[in-house]
């Protein structure tokens, strides 16, 4: 009989070699049901049950932990897309649309905005980048300087759908940042 020292070696490696084994099952890629090409459908069908019942004693780790092999080769974007707008508000109450991201009717200041050093405080999402209310009311502010005519500028983004390779607009509007003249 070994000694307790001497048995650890072969014990660690394999504990290695089955994390090892379930570390490639766990992120074997396997498309599912609907995606399944009938070619590979006999395969995905015996790779797939094998797969559950062999990890099942160890989901904790995966839930616990959060802890998984699965990740995306092809990271696919958020399915709620938005849209930068920029809008100036007269002393009539009238908004004029200055710049509507993607729309080529409404490009004022499309050269800054879409600079790609710039367009990082300001990359459309849900959730805004740290910096947005500053850069959003830095900008309203500049271009307020530039048209004495507008009395707030106003930024904000517009939940938009993509259907048939065509951008519309929801009306739906969130993350908006008013500057109106004479702020700091």
């Amino acid at each position: 009989m070994q000694p307790r020292a001497r048995r650890w070696p072969e014990l660690r490696a394999g504990l290695i070699a089955v994390a090892i084994f379930l570390g490639l099952l766990d992120g074997c890629p396997l498309p599912d049901a609907a995606h399944t090409r009938p070619w590979n459908r006999p395969l995905v069908d015996v790779v797939r049950p094998v797969q559950r019942v062999v990890l099942r004693p160890f989901q904790w780790v995966r839930e616990g932990v959060r802890f998984s092999q699965r990740w995306a080769l092809f990271a696919a974007a958020s399915q709620h897309r938005y849209r930068l707008e920029v809008q100036g508000q007269k002393a009539d109450g009238t908004w004029d649309v200055l710049y509507r991201a993607g729309d080529p009717a409404h490009r004022a200041y499309a050269d800054d905005l879409e600079d790609e050093r710039v367009r990082g405080a300001w990359a459309p999402s849900d959730r805004p980048q740290e910096r947005y209310p500053d850069f959003a009311r830095w900008f309203g502010r500049r271009v307020l300087a530039d048209h004495p005519e507008y009395t707030v500028v106003r930024l904000w983004f517009e939940r938009i759908v993509l259907e048939r390779g065509e951008v519309r607009g929801t009306g739906t509007y969130l993350l908006h940042v008013d500057t109106p003249r004479g702020s700091s």
